[in-house]
């Protein structure tokens, strides 16, 4: 289990912590808002990634090295595929400002059902669309049940962990707008920046 230092949940690499849900709590919704304080202590290497938020098959957050390109990305599945297969990098479901450890972001992925959208410090980084069908993929209108693992800071089986802090963690069964995602940004910064 993490520990809790001063409110964050602190994950560390050395001990392979992570926090396990029993069942798919996003399973059956048409539209979400993932939220997030997050800071690493040190990023992933080329083609890696440290895993935030899984529901595996379904719903996928995490920080990403792809090719030398730093990211929080996602990706959603209906439970027969995914919209993007490659964490948000295929179809651009990623931020888009320069990452770097030891610093306290502000993120957040919005789906309205059709169109995810990725802030970062309350800034829209980047909107795409989840019907991808079109380009060999799939259209992902509602999350499916998925499979395990099921948490967060790990992907399973001791892969992919989180190596750093998680403040406050906040998931909507709907699509927070712009200034929803700004209010919160700017209510919350003061604690961590």
């Amino acid at each position: 289990m993490p520990r809790i230092k001063g409110g964050p949940l602190v994950f560390s690499v050395a001990t392979n912590p992570y926090i396990n849900f029993p069942t798919n709590i996003n399973s059956g919704q048409t539209a979400g808002t993932w939220e997030f304080w997050l800071k690493c202590y040190s990023l992933p290497t080329s083609g890696n990634y440290q895993q935030i938020y899984i529901q595996e098959s379904v719903a996928w957050f995490a920080l990403y090295n792809s090719s030398g390109t730093i990211a929080f990305g996602s990706d959603l599945g209906n439970g027969s595929g995914w919209f993007d297969n490659n964490g948000g990098f295929n179809t651009g479901a990623r931020s888009t400002s320069s990452i770097s450890a030891n610093v306290w972001y502000h993120v957040v992925y919005a789906w309205s059902g059709s169109t995810i959208k990725v802030y970062l410090n309350g800034n829209l980084q980047s909107a795409t669309s989840t019907l991808q069908a079109a380009n060999g993929r799939q259209n992902v209108t509602t999350i499916g049940s998925g499979t395990t693992p099921r948490g967060l800071g790990y992907r399973g089986s001791g892969t992919a962990h989180w190596n750093g802090e998680m403040g406050e963690i906040r998931m909507y069964n709907r699509e927070l707008s712009a200034s929803e995602v700004s209010i919160n940004y700017e209510s919350a910064k003061t604690q961590y920046l």
